[in-house]
């Protein structure tokens, strides 16, 4: 077995592991910036999912809530022309009733004219 060799700035040269001593030495310092510069890749990524998520979250919520805020908005604008034409109706069943009643004249005439005809 051949012993193991640390060359300089974290180079590791094992002879066992590469089979040939003529291969250039493993650069271990390398290897681990690698898998350092990809994990924090896929951490950055994830931040980012995720914070697309809440946002497309926070958009859905403000959505239902403006849905539901027109909806009353609606339903309010309904009940006041509802109010409105049923104040209008009553306005003119009063104006129509007061116009027969006492408005043309005609009502006590006839009955006077019934009284003379006896």
């Amino acid at each position: 077995m051949a012993p193991s060799t640390y060359l300089a700035m974290g180079v590791y040269r094992d002879p066992d592991l590469t089979g040939d001593t003529d291969q250039p030495p493993i650069a271990w310092g390398a290897v681990a910036m690698a898998a350092m510069g990809g994990l924090t890749a896929y951490v950055l990524d994830e931040q980012r999912k995720r914070k697309q998520a809440e946002s497309q979250q926070k958009a859905e919520v403000e959505l239902r809530a403006a849905q539901f805020n027109a909806e009353q908005e609606q339903r309010r604008a309904e009940a006041l022309e509802e109010q409105r034409k049923k104040a209008e109706a009553e306005a003119y069943w009063a104006a129509k009733t007061a116009q027969d009643s006492g408005g043309s004249g005609n009502a006590p005439r006839m009955s006077t004219n019934l009284a003379e005809m006896d």
